[in-house]
């Protein structure tokens, strides 16, 4: 990671660490942990030696950077079975599996939003992680949702590369955020008036079906669907697999009747001074990245230091 991190807090939530795993951080990190489950380093006066990721690989379930720029980083870590590399990717996140956990990485940079972002305790992030692990995809979505940055940003002109791209399923719970998930919100960033018309879900009318759209769900079926398809459709019984499909298709929770294309959900964003946006989808300039590419336990709150 890079040098300019000013702070790191870590959380092992599943197990506190013994004494060799202390005394192994100790030589990394430059100080000793908090107690057998939390390590906190301040780089102002301690020199961090260690890799966070490899970090939270290997013994953390929380972890938080933060850097001189404004810049964060956070990771968590989650028992397979809970979440998957794959459903992370889904929302654009970056993930990956290790033999027993899926760790997400999740970047944000709160200034390039238009919004300055929030100190969030690892306390908070610990119950973020607590909603993850119950199968809960709101962090994703919000994650996803930050990395479109602030709409106000989106060149008018050039919408049309917006239009095929759509938004994740708005998950169930966007409407009701936890105080933990509020402050999560406010760390990575996201735009308030965005996060509005998240919530609106999708129930403006549906987008026309396109071919491209069935082609693509179709080549997604299991090869054994296909195969009873073709089989029923020789033998002249294909009806009752066809309608079958097409309640399926009908009822896929991604379908493009219940999602919207990113052009569509920055269009009904309403500008700064309250009035909606007209005309097409706002488009950012193609050469800036995008910014995302990620049980409380009592006691004291613990948060990594906040600084300008």
């Amino acid at each position: 990671m890079p040098e300019d991190y000013l702070s790191y807090g870590f959380l092992a939530l599943e197990r506190p660490l013994d004494e060799a795993e202390q005394a192994s951080l100790r030589k990394q990190a430059g100080r000793s942990c908090q107690d057998p489950r939390t390590l906190l380093v301040d780089c102002t006066d301690h020199v961090f030696r260690g890799d966070a990721r490899r970090l939270v690989e290997r013994h953390f379930d929380v972890g938080l950077a933060r850097s001189r720029r404004g810049d964060h980083q956070i990771l968590f870590r989650a028992a397979h079975g809970t979440l998957s590399a794959q459903q992370a990717h889904h929302y654009g996140l970056e993930a990956w599996d290790t033999d027993t956990h899926t760790v997400l990485a999740v970047r944000c940079a709160p200034h390039r939003t238009g919004r300055s972002g929030g100190c969030c305790s690892l306390d908070d992030l610990a119950l973020v992680r607590e909603e993850l692990s119950r199968g809960s995809r709101v962090p994703l979505y919000l994650a996803w949702l930050a990395s479109l940055g602030d709409p106000d940003a989106y060149d008018l002109a050039a919408t049309e590369v917006l239009e095929d791209e759509f938004e994740p399923a708005v998950p169930p719970g966007l409407d009701r955020l936890s105080p933990s998930l509020t402050a999560f919100t406010r760390l990575l960033g996201v735009n308030p008036r965005l996060l509005a018309t998240a919530r609106a879900g999708t129930s403006g009318p549906a987008r026309p079906l396109r071919q491209g759209d069935l082609v693509r769900w179709l080549a997604g079926l299991p090869d054994a669907d296909k195969d009873r398809l073709v089989l029923e459709a020789i033998r002249g019984e294909a009806s009752g697999q066809l309608a079958y499909l097409r309640r399926r298709f009908s009822s896929r929770p991604l379908s493009v009747g219940s999602r919207r294309s990113v052009a569509d959900l920055l269009r009904t964003v309403p500008q700064r001074h309250g009035q909606p946006q007209h005309g097409p989808a706002a488009l950012r300039s193609a050469a800036e990245p995008r910014g995302a590419t990620g049980s409380a336990r009592g006691g004291q709150h613990r948060a990594v230091p906040c600084r300008p």
